[in-house]
């Protein structure tokens, strides 16, 4: 409620009501009884309650300013036409100073709606009915994503992050367990690059589900390479068992910018997600062998000469020979490889 453009607040009200105008330094005693507040009690508390409220309250009390705690009922109006209307934790949400036949009607059912002011431990339960709020909408934009990546799979069990979610009751040891034998030297003679990548990831463990961690142990035949790729989901973590590993990754345009290292067994290296990367065994007489952990239960690879020349169906020549600039020939000649995989 306002009069001439400032707040009024509910003990204002009630000093319309009785004296007709605006009594912005009283306020009603919360601890009083409800039913004491006819109307002489109430004249004599208007009289008084300015220096009563300094004692209770401090001396630089600011009626405009301070709305105390309480629940009172109070008769409002004179004579034999005084009416009940409910103020203290209640305002009336009117934009004008009312009549006392405002405030009379107001007080029955047919009355604008009486909004309650709530108390600090009201306003800390809205508070977090509020936070709690905006959580259930977070969730509820997850899930809508979730179930438009999932529309076509509605006759499988429950999903989380594509891949089914077993009951409870049904979980089993084995399904946290891989005997993956990477112990064991894989082979490297297959491969154009020489190097053989065994990964673990959800598809292989299921216990990974959810749980955004994988890795792999990498082998390298003497001068063999894991190739320039990325991990678009995750963040590897490269350490070296044996051998040694000439290894780097290259940053976001516009930069480009070129980080290498060379690695020696026991050396530990971060690539970030993302970003294009290689490791390179320059031994020509020794193997090497790492082992990666990645931030991701199924990270991806993009492995870019295979990914540009051996797409399916093929980029244009007249692309790739613009933006490798070199002449179709040489984009022709490498788009006809065989562009292999070396993960296992």
């Amino acid at each position: 409620m306002s009069h001439g453009g400032e707040p009024i607040t509910t003990f204002e009200v009630f000093a319309l009501s009785h004296k007709g105008k605006m009594a912005s330094d009283v306020q009603y005693i919360p601890e009083d009884d409800p039913e004491v507040y006819n109307n002489p009690t109430v004249h004599n508390r208007l009289l008084s309650y300015s220096e009563v409220a300094k004692e209770v309250h401090g001396p630089d009390i600011d009626a405009r300013a301070h709305d105390l705690d309480g629940k009172v009922v109070m008769r409002v109006g004179g004579g034999k036409k005084h009416g009940r209307y409910y103020i203290g934790d209640s305002t009336l949400d009117i934009a004008s100073t009312p009549t006392l036949p405002q405030i009379q009607a107001w007080s029955t059912s047919a009355g604008p709606t009486i909004c309650p002011r709530p108390t600090v431990s009201q306003l800390e339960m809205q508070t977090l009915q509020a936070q709690l709020e905006e959580e259930r909408k977070k969730w509820e934009d997850l899930e809508s994503q979730q179930q438009q990546m999932a529309q076509f799979y509605t006759y499988m069990q429950v999903r989380v992050n594509g891949f089914p979610c077993k009951d409870i009751n049904d979980v089993k040891v084995d399904d946290f367990f891989l005997a993956a034998n990477l112990d064991k030297p894989m082979d490297t003679t297959k491969s154009k690059v020489r190097s053989n990548v065994t990964l673990i990831n959800v598809m292989k463990l299921a216990g990974l589900n959810t749980l955004g961690i994988s890795l792999a142990r990498i082998d390298y035949a003497p001068l063999g390479q894991n190739p320039p790729h990325t991990h678009p989901r995750a963040t590897e973590i490269l350490t070296v068992l044996e051998g040694s590993l000439y290894v780097g990754f290259i940053t976001s345009n516009p930069d480009n910018k070129f980080f290498s290292k060379l690695l020696n067994k026991g050396d530990v290296f971060v690539f970030p997600q993302g970003l294009i990367h290689f490791q390179f065994n320059p031994s020509q007489d020794k193997p090497a062998v790492a082992i990666a952990a990645l931030s991701s239960q199924n990270p991806g690879a993009i492995t870019i000469a295979n990914a540009v020349f051996g797409s399916k169906p093929p980029i244009a020549d007249d692309v790739l020979a613009k933006a490798f600039q070199v002449d179709k020939k040489a984009v022709d000649w490498l788009q006809a490889q065989f562009w292999e995989d070396n993960h296992n």
